[in-house]
């Protein structure tokens, strides 16, 4: 950090000594945050742009607090150097948050608890007015279920209303925000019958709310008692109402108890006369609730209805008042007397104040949720947030207008299970709460969600809240993941047959090499001897493909300069690959050298250039690329089995026909092929070499549009040890007359070995296990020249015997051998540098090389001494 505000030293404690001095930005970072924190610096650095993110501050006193960062680059010379950025607190607006979760709670136990009857409507934009909420008192009220009516018209939900002014009264509420108050409507559908006093008001764009009480009884009462009779009724029924009369020809103003109450006024000091109510009516309030009280004494007019504010005199509080009154006429039509009733609505107007705000608190937390959020009330979309949109590329209009389906956006596949679900649930079973599916959007994009959908309570109705999660990228890293272990799977198990391949093939290759020294070239039995060598050389070729695949053949690394080997290379391939098919090379001059095996590397670039030569049947153009990439900790998170680091890239590329997403799936695995005479081998090959070269390798292929495979080695100093090899042919080899113990607890080759050892000149002894082969040595007296053991014996392993005859007889010289992969031959600490080791299955020349080098050559002792010595094999 350079520069901080005062704001920022104060919100994370340091001084400005302190940041003159020098912070790590990362110190005002909580821990299990700051790897975050560096990948996005690291994005940005590459000139991305994260956008705006959530950490977890830290405070130099140790203290965790949430904030919201966004950064811009800082650019000077052309050249970024650095970020500026904005940090906000956001602990106030979590704080805030919690408390509209509690208010929404709140506002919703308060209509459902409410005794009077809620409806709310809808103003849709061709003017039909429909409801699209009840609560249970108002299905009590009206004697019928209220639910069922939801979804319905005005017109549709209430037949007896048509041609009357209520609808229009309702739809000027909605859509201009005037409210409208009656004392009684009359109706009577053959289902509802009664009297209401209603109020209608506007509670969100194109909305209105309707509150009402059934007055049926209150008005029979109104015809059939006398007027004291009816007072008491009005300030009984009401509990709160206070009940006045005021006769205007004398200026008698008669008021209640409960109207004293309401007003906090004494009544041994209230003024006479309709002053008493003058003095109490907020200044503000006043012309206007004067102007309606006397209107409604012109002939015709409606009843005194209006809301006003009064200043209580016994406390100075504001207090919000409903009034209605009806006025008493003679003969001549003149007002005679005006008898009429206040309550107090400070409360039910505070709680629809907070019912509109917590819903637009609700609405307001719903949009800025990193989840897709939805309500579906009576099989419509009623609500979907900002994330939802983004998510189907829908807009808010299209999800909730009338004609929009759920399964519009359900991918074909998808189907049944939905209605399995939806069918299971009709039976009543349960069914699991989250569960995932494929989202088909508007513009084609196919989205993997996780969905989490319950049943809640909405507007007094029962609607489903859905949440939706983008989880098509971990879907993604998880099906790499399992491709990945199956891979590793069937490399273990193609390593596991090695052993026991290499067991048959020894003797087959062995005394068929025999034979042929045995036959003549006139003799005719010789062809069928050379048949059988050969096809046992193709068995051990598979073998070697398979251990290539499997990673556990043994590599001969040294430092490699790839666009070397491709220039070089190409002269080969471009005799291999058809003439029909243009081979061009992109080498970077900036690449760096690689320890690798470069016969191997040739076998990855002839398997990769024969493959693409099959996908391009009438021709085409193959591109072999190189490259210097620096793979980074984000596109390791998204590639399973990567390092981040700095990596050579080769690509092969070709113009073919390209493959489908499940062909791709599979074509490393060994045996799989869509060639008619392809083995299946060539690609796995490929597959092995790079995973034994600490490296990985990736397809990019779409059906039509050619293939990419991409190799990425690390760059990484040192060569591994290089494998003394021998050439594979056949011959006598090297004799001698020294005596060599052959240790093997496989019968056929122990047997071969012996004839081979024999026919060239050597005493051999034979002991099927370590035990026997120490109680032979220790009767010889130790007279040995050279032990010839397997790795893995019965027992006691080939290492443990050799470290026992060495504790013995020192001078005797030491040579292993094994058809197990590298990985079981290190476990059991053979491979190590100075140790004489020889591959099964193995041919006669190249044993009786070892043998005759490890008893010292043609000029007698040298060779391979191996000598044990604290714990390594050394020379």
């Amino acid at each position: 950090i350079t520069y901080a505000n005062s704001r920022a030293s104060d919100l994370f404690g340091f001084t400005e000594e302190e940041i003159q001095r020098g912070v790590n930005g990362l110190q005002g970072i909580a821990p299990e945050d700051r790897p975050r924190a560096v990948a996005l610096m690291e994005r940005r650095r590459r000139g991305e742009e994260p956008g705006v993110v959530e950490y977890n501050g830290l405070r130099k006193d140790g203290s965790v607090f949430p904030i919201l960062f966004h950064a811009g680059p800082l650019i000077r010379d052309g050249r970024l150097v650095g970020l500026r950025g904005v940090i906000v607190d956001l602990t106030e607006k979590r704080r805030a948050e919690a408390e509209v979760r509690t208010a929404g709670e709140r506002v919703q136990n308060f209509i459902e608890a409410s005794p009077m009857g809620i409806l709310t409507y809808h103003l849709e934009p061709d003017g039909r007015l429909v409801l699209i909420g009840a609560n249970p008192a108002s299905g009590r009220l009206l004697g019928v279920d209220a639910g069922q009516l939801v979804g319905k018209t005005i017109e549709e939900a209430f037949p007896g209303l048509v041609g009357t002014e209520v609808p229009e009264r309702y739809r000027i509420a909605a859509a201009e925000g005037v409210s409208w108050r009656t004392d009684q409507i009359v109706y009577d559908d053959g289902t509802v019958r009664g009297a209401f006093e209603v109020v209608a008001f506007r509670t969100a764009p194109h909305e209105v709310g309707v509150m009402f009480v059934e007055v049926t009884e209150r008005m029979r009462a109104q015809e059939e008692r006398a007027r004291s009779e009816e007072r008491l009724r009005l300030a009984t029924r009401s509990g709160r109402v206070g009940v006045w009369e005021y006769e205007p020809a004398t200026d008698t103003l008669e008021w209640d108890d409960l109207m004293y109450q309401i007003h906090g006024v004494d009544p041994a000091r209230a003024p006479d006369g309709i002053g008493r109510w003058v003095e109490r009516v907020h200044p503000e309030d006043f012309p206007a609730a004067q102007a309606s009280f006397l209107a409604s004494w012109e002939p015709g007019a409606a009843p005194f209805d209006t809301e006003f504010r009064i200043v209580r005199e016994r406390d100075g509080q504001v207090r919000h008042i409903r009034g209605m009154a009806g006025v008493v006429r003679d003969e001549a039509g003149r007002v005679i007397r005006a008898i009429g009733v206040n309550w107090d609505i400070t409360e039910s107007k505070r709680a629809l104040e907070a019912l509109l705000e917590s819903e637009s608190r609700f609405r307001s937390v719903i949009e800025q949720s990193n989840d897709a959020i939805y309500i579906i009330l009576q099989n419509r979309f009623d609500l979907v947030n900002r994330k939802f949109c983004e998510i189907t590329g829908v807009t808010p209009e299209e999800a909730t207008g009338p004609g929009f389906s759920f399964w519009s956006l359900v991918a074909p596949e998808s189907v049944p299970l939905i209605e399995e679900r939806r069918d299971r649930r009709a039976r009543g079973e349960e069914v699991p709460g989250v569960y995932d599916f494929v989202i088909l959007a508007k513009d084609g994009r196919r989205v993997t969600v996780e969905a989490s959908v319950t049943e809640i309570d909405y507007r007094g109705q029962k609607a489903v809240m859905g949440l939706l999660r983008d989880v098509t990228q971990q879907t993604k890293l998880e099906d790499q993941l399992r491709q990945s272990q199956k891979m590793e799977s069937i490399g273990r198990l193609s390593g596991g047959v090695a052993h026991d391949l290499n067991n048959l093939l020894s003797p087959i290759i062995g005394y068929g090499e025999m034979l042929l020294e045995d036959f003549g070239k006139a003799d005719r039995r010789r062809e069928s001897a050379e048949e059988i060598v050969k096809a046992a050389h193709r068995a051990r070729d598979l073998v070697r493909q398979l251990l290539a695949f499997s990673r556990k053949q043994t590599l001969e690394f040294r430092a490699v300069d790839l666009n070397r080997l491709v220039a070089e290379f190409q002269k080969l391939l471009r005799r291999a690959i058809r003439e029909d098919i243009h081979i061009e090379s992109v080498l970077s001059p900036s690449i760096k050298t690689i320890q690798a095996d470069l016969g191997q590397l040739e076998q990855v670039i002839m398997n990769l250039a024969v493959n693409a030569q099959d996908a391009m049947p009438e021709g085409g153009r193959l591109t072999i690329e190189t490259g210097l990439q620096e793979l980074d900790a984000a596109f390791a998170s998204t590639h399973p089995g990567v390092t981040p680091g700095e990596y050579v890239l080769l690509a092969v590329s070709d113009s073919g026909v390209g493959m489908d997403a499940q062909t791709a799936g599979k074509v490393f695995e060994p045996f799989f092929t869509t060639k008619e005479k392809g083995t299946g081998l060539g690609l796995s090959t490929v597959y092995g070499i790079v995973k034994q070269h600490g490296g990985s390798i990736w397809v990019y292929t779409e059906p039509r549009a050619g293939t990419t495979f991409k190799c990425y080695f690390p760059v990484r100093g040192g060569a591994s040890p290089e494998k003394e090899r021998h050439p594979d042919s056949g011959g006598r080899g090297p004799g001698g007359s020294e005596t060599v113990m052959v240790v093997e607890d496989e019968p056929s080759v122990r047997s071969l070995a012996e004839t081979v050892l024999r026919r060239q000149g050597y005493t051999v002894l034979a002991a099927k296990d370590g035990k026997e082969a120490l109680s032979i040595l220790q009767a010889r007296g130790g007279k040995l020249d050279l032990v010839l053991t397997d790795v893995v014996l019965p027992g006691m392993n080939g290492r443990a015997l050799v470290e026992e005859i060495l504790g013995r007889f020192p001078q005797v010289r030491t040579l292993f051998m094994s058809g197990y992969t590298d990985e079981v031959i290190t476990r059991h600490g053979v491979l190590e540098e100075g140790i004489a080791f020889h591959h099964k299955p193995f041919t006669v020349r190249p044993l009786t090389a070892k043998v005759r080098a490890g008893l010292g050559g043609e000029s007698g002792r040298g060779g391979f001494p191996c000598l044990f010595r604290t714990g390594r094999y050394t020379e």
